[in-house]
């Protein structure tokens, strides 16, 4: 709570589900066809960093005396993991073959191999562009590696560059390399001290010698670990990370995702949404980035409106308004700004108004169900933000276009709706708490919902108490055909 703060804090839950932007590597490029395997539009990308890279969703350890003695990977491997024709991978002995999971299997493990992100991300890329061409995964994790043997000449950097170089010798573009790195480097002064530097000359070294200066990198920002790993310079490695200051580096940060019990590897689940990664909030977001334009509507209000941050502590509300909670450098504007500054407009007296984003990216509508990520992490900020006091006063709830493009989801849309609406009134104690459910834009090429008018309709058919429903038919998108403008999301 804010020093001065009226303790009758006004709490509105925004939630958009949009999908991920990812149309920044999606330009079409004209490769070479591959005189090998006749792969023709091959697009590399480079999967590299430590264990949660290489994959270990899925992976059980047996501990006696603090000592590992066994590692065994469980064998589950969820839809969105699943082998496709389209999707390659570049194996240990350096030839092609269709990519399955373990995707690290021989790089740097093989008995227990676990899940990366890596097949749930391809599988994403498709899925909103099947015309983008073969996907050529790179695995090229070392598990345990600090920062410091990632340089060159020693064995991880130095394979990178050799796989990746092979990778496309026979045609293809290497399209982005995908990095999840620096838990080993949080347990030690030194090397978290050194991080930011460290990392600012692997990235440029790595593009200087792929002669790629502009390669775009998936930078994941690593989230704080629990017992029983420690890692006691965790804060220090996660801002260097975040103070990297080159072009075309995209942070996603993994903080809120999953963890094993062994405290440091995510889990299967998480994995898959760490592939999936997208913007809540898309206004003015084009080609990965924001044109940092807030129109008058969106604008702070400091006296009278507030943001839950990731951190669970309450500050002045500004745009992006999800910034840190499923975005970084890549957020944009949402509806939430807009919404809570009309509704000031219409009531000075209405009151300090607390918004709580909780917007999971690219998340079907079987995500939010008790026990999964999205829903208990929704649960989990609303209960905290009303710790000290207030009412919460309404869910805004966005979502919808990702389960267009698949006519199971579609069509079980409805019931699953009702039962998350049901469910989020019963745990937050609010048997009627209003629903304000904007029912979903119809989308324009390059993107293809099949399905939306059956969402549609089972949005505006969802009969519940207190369930407000506002059409965002016609309302302008950006190019990507799917995400709002910014006077879109001002107009929502």
């Amino acid at each position: 709570m804010l020093p001065g703060k009226s303790q009758e804090i006004i709490l509105i839950v925004t939630l958009v589900g949009f999908l991920f932007n990812i149309s920044w590597v999606m330009s079409p490029v004209k490769v070479k066809e591959s005189h090998k395997g006749g792969n023709k539009n091959l697009q590399v990308f480079i999967l590299a960093g430590q264990s949660n890279m290489a994959g270990n969703g899925g992976v059980h350890r047996q501990i006696e005396n603090g000592v590992v003695t066994n590692l065994s990977w469980d064998g589950f491997v969820p839809q969105e993991c699943k082998p496709n024709p389209k999707i390659l991978r570049f194996n240990a002995a350096e030839k092609w073959e269709r990519a399955h999971e373990p995707l690290n299997y021989g790089i740097d493990c093989l008995r227990a191999c676990g899940l990366g992100p890596g097949m749930a991300f391809a599988n994403e890329i498709l899925k909103k562009d099947p015309e983008f061409g073969v996907i050529g995964l790179v695995p090229c994790a070392k598990g345990g590696t600090p920062l410091h043997k990632w340089r060159r000449g020693f064995s991880p950097y130095d394979s990178l560059i050799r796989r990746a170089k092979l990778a496309v010798k026979n045609g293809g573009t290497i399209r982005a390399l995908f990095w999840y790195h620096g838990e080993s480097d949080g347990k030690a002064k030194n090397t978290s001290s050194l991080y930011k530097k460290n990392l600012d000359n692997f990235f440029q070294d790595l593009r200087s010698d792929l002669h790629a200066p502009t390669l775009p990198i998936f930078e994941v920002i690593i989230p704080y670990p629990k017992e029983p790993f420690v890692g006691p310079y965790i804060e220090e490695v996660r801002a260097a990370q975040l103070g990297i200051n080159l072009s075309n580096v995209i942070k996603i940060d993994a903080e809120g995702l999953e963890l094993g019990p062994d405290g440091l590897h995510i889990t299967t689940p998480a994995q898959v949404q760490l592939g999936q990664s997208n913007m809540a909030g898309q206004g003015g977001v084009s080609y990965g980035y924001w044109d940092g334009i807030v129109p008058i509507e969106s604008q702070p209000n400091p006296d009278n409106i507030l943001r839950f941050r990731v951190n669970t502590k309450w500050e002045i509300a500004h745009e992006p308004l999800n910034y840190g909670v499923d975005c970084l450098s890549n957020c944009g504007v949402g509806p939430g700004m807009a919404f809570a500054n009309a509704i000031l407009k219409k009531d000075p007296n209405f009151g300090v108004i607390g918004l709580v984003p909780c917007s999971r990216s690219g998340t079907g509508i079987h995500a939010w169900v008790p026990g999964n990520l999205p829903y208990e992490q929704l649960r989990k900020r609303v209960k905290i933000s009303l710790r000290d006091g207030g009412t919460l006063r309404a869910l805004l709830w966005y979502h919808g276009e990702s389960d267009s493009r698949d006519k199971y989801t579609a069509k079980y849309y409805k019931s699953k709706f009702e039962k998350f609406v049901q469910d989020l009134r019963t745990e937050l104690n609010s048997p009627l708490l209003p629903v304000v459910v904007a029912v979903l834009n119809y989308p324009k090429p390059p993107f293809v919902g099949e399905f939306v008018d059956v969402v549609r309709q089972a949005q505006f058919d969802i009969d519940l108490p207190n369930v407000i429903k506002v059409d965002a038919k016609g309302l302008p998108l950006n190019s990507d055909g799917i995400h709002l403008t910014t006077q879109g999301q001002v107009k929502l």
